[in-house]
């Protein structure tokens, strides 16, 4: 499967995706095979809880280790990277 932007009901349906070859959009990733080891950035389906006991959906973003994550909330999703400060999180939620 092939889509231009990951939104939470592509990760319903695949729990990991990768760039397509022109990294202009998404491709799916499964049926168990094996990564190459020359893969590029994952998208993994995760799910984040809180100590409050609050839970998102969200996928992790990365190639040998996570530099990115992303939550989904409501219709909307939240990006977050090394560079994102912790008022920024305060803010979204």
């Amino acid at each position: 499967m092939h889509v231009n932007e990951l939104v939470k009901k592509h990760f319903d349906i695949y729990s990991v995706w990768i760039w397509d070859n022109k990294n202009k959009g998404h491709v799916s990733y499964g049926d168990g095979k094996p990564l190459p080891e020359d893969q590029g950035t994952l998208f993994i389906k995760s799910q984040f809880r809180c100590p409050n006991g609050l839970s998102f959906d969200g996928y992790l973003t990365g190639i040998d280790t996570f530099y990115a994550f992303g939550l989904f909330y409501g219709e909307a999703e939240y990006v977050f990277n090394l560079n994102s400060s912790v008022e920024h999180l305060k803010v979204c939620f």
